[in-house]
């Protein structure tokens, strides 16, 4: 049975996405000093929440839910191991993050997703997410909460 925790120490961000770094769909984020910068970066504001199953790490969802002045909530980063997918962890995540949004007050929830990374766009699509804009390679997307 799957169990969900917050962590904010910059180690402990480094350590997950260490574990996820094989199942970034951008590899060029998952080189050592890229994962350092992310995990201050994450350590200073971001909310991150983790799933794991005994000890292993399946995944793991970065997201900011302290814009009060627009109340959105920004998804930054939602990766669930390849071994772990297909088995209901990211929707159970991404719910967990909408429940946490909700009660910090956000009602709207962004996030931004490469335009070929296919599998995440039919989940996002599948979570009530739609086109906002897009830009380059990457779509921005919203739900409203």
């Amino acid at each position: 049975m799957p169990t969900y925790a917050y962590i904010t120490q910059a180690h402990e961000i480094r350590d997950i996405l260490t574990a996820c770094a094989p199942s970034f769909h951008d590899t060029a984020i998952a080189g050592e000093s890229q994962i350092a910068s992310l995990s201050a970066k994450f350590s200073k504001a971001a909310r991150v929440l983790v799933v794991r199953e005994q000890d292993t790490v399946l995944g793991f969802c970065a997201y900011y839910a302290n814009d009060l002045t627009n109340l959105t909530a920004y998804i930054s980063m939602i990766v669930i191991t390849a071994e772990a997918q297909g088995r209901g962890i990211g929707s159970q995540l991404l719910s967990r993050v909408i429940e946490d949004s909700r009660r910090r007050g956000m009602t709207t929830l962004r996030l931004e997703v490469a335009l070929d990374n296919e599998r995440a766009l039919g989940f996002y699509a599948k979570h009530g997410f739609s086109f906002e804009h897009g830009t380059g390679d990457h779509l921005y997307l919203i739900r409203a909460l």
